[in-house]
């Protein structure tokens, strides 16, 4: 995983991104969910997404989620899906959302997982105890390492 950003307003993951103004000399910017409604961000798109994209125009991305993108899933005759890691994405909603664990796997289930789309819904990952060898940073005291 590359860098983790956080919001420039409360410290949270950060989920949007505003490449700032060149021009203005505005600094470039990160939002998190919460307050990128407030600015003109645009949400984080890696290189793997935007290839995913092209691959398959109707591949739908587990929005807030893009730090927890592992990368494509594929099974023979379907079309390539999003694939997040499970763990991590709870741990964001922990550091994000201030969740305890067990809020934040309830809320997983119930609301990122339960969310049938449709044949195009990402595909969630569990990934078991593996050191992956990357913490998530907040500007807060809670730090979690996977």
């Amino acid at each position: 995983m590359a860098d983790c950003h956080v919001c420039n307003e409360c410290g949270a993951l950060a989920s949007h991104h505003d490449k700032g103004d060149d021009a203005g000399g505005e600094p470039e910017s990160w939002w998190c969910m919460k307050h990128a409604a407030n600015h003109d961000a645009e949400p984080i798109v890696t290189v793997e997404m935007a290839e995913l994209m092209e691959e398959n125009p109707e591949a739908l991305f587990a929005t807030g989620f893009a730090d927890a993108f592992v990368g494509t899933c594929r099974r023979f005759g379907q079309p390539p899906l999003a694939a997040y890691d499970r763990g991590l994405c709870i741990d964001i909603l922990v550091l994000r959302d201030g969740m305890t664990y067990e809020e934040a796997e309830e809320f997983f289930e119930f609301n990122v997982i339960g969310a049938w789309m449709g044949d195009h819904t990402p595909v969630f990952l569990d990934l078991g105890a593996r050191d992956v060898g990357f913490t998530l940073i907040s500007s807060g005291s809670e730090t979690t390492t996977r």
